[in-house]
């Protein structure tokens, strides 16, 4: 058996969480793909190879759900994980029933993304002014 892939596609109307996605994976070392709707992701998926497929559950065109089970339909092997606002527990167990690999609320990804990037930030700071601090008193 082959080696996953590591090329996803990504479809999202949202362009702000599209692009936010594009930037992380992609400094994950992923071959990010992207596509604003349900119906452009599918044209993609047919042309290329991927390991793993990441949908908003509301887009134009063609939705999530849609794309899910059309992607599970030519190829059962590929992971497919939702992506929503917001969902009812019906729709989510509907969505697993369907082949989600996982559905992730857009809201906690987003603030456990901020939270790690605050983080991040702040140990950054800490670090320069630890920098400084050594170069004032090194100097004086």
């Amino acid at each position: 058996m082959s080696p996953m892939k590591r090329k996803i596609l990504i479809a999202d109307d949202d362009k702000g969480i599209l692009k936010l996605l594009e930037i992380i994976l992609k400094q994950e070392g992923y071959d990010i793909v992207s596509a604003s709707n349900g119906k452009d992701a599918l044209e993609i998926f047919r042309k290329e190879d991927f390991g793993i497929v990441i949908t908003d559950l509301n887009m134009p065109l063609m939705d999530g759900r849609e794309l899910l089970r059309r992607i599970k339909k030519e190829k059962l092997e590929i992971p497919v994980v939702v992506i929503t606002a917001g969902v009812a527990p019906d729709k989510l167990t509907q969505l697993l029933k369907d082949g989600a690999y996982r559905v992730l609320n857009k809201f906690d990804l987003m603030r456990e993304l901020l939270s790690i990037l605050s983080h991040i930030f702040r140990q950054n700071d800490f670090v320069k002014d630890a920098s400084f601090s050594y170069i004032v008193r090194f100097t004086a």
